[in-house]
């Protein structure tokens, strides 16, 4: 196998239609299509971020033991993302960190969720 990207990513979610407007009006994806068990959101470069009903809301961001995947939205600025996530009350689990070309930050959606934003050169 030579895998050449990611293509799809899926997400689990308690309360779908309140995930919906997160990931849409907050963190800015593109609804594809959507119907009463799952929504297909654009998520850049032809990658495709996919919630489906069936997960459980934590009132803390998640535990490897309750997420085992962290998905990670890959943005050109990031400290004007984290400025502009901020301001529409997102709180980030982390400073921003680096290690050689990258730099990321960690932060949940309203179901504790933990996802990234990632700055690549």
């Amino acid at each position: 196998m030579r895998p050449i990207g990611i293509i799809w990513a899926g997400l689990q979610v308690a309360d779908l239609d309140t995930q919906v407007v997160f990931y849409q009006e907050v963190i800015g994806l593109r609804l594809i299509r959507k119907n009463e068990s799952w929504a297909v959101f654009d998520a850049g470069g032809g990658a495709i971020f996919e919630l489906s009903a069936g997960g459980e809301r934590s009132s803390l961001p998640k535990t490897s033991r309750q997420q085992s995947l962290v998905a990670g939205f890959r943005v050109e600025n990031l400290a004007e993302e984290v400025r502009l996530l901020r301001e529409k009350g997102v709180s980030f689990l982390s400073e921003i960190e680096s290690y050689k070309s990258s730099r990321w930050v960690k932060f949940a959606d309203p179901e504790g969720n933990i996802l990234e934003l990632k700055e690549a050169a």
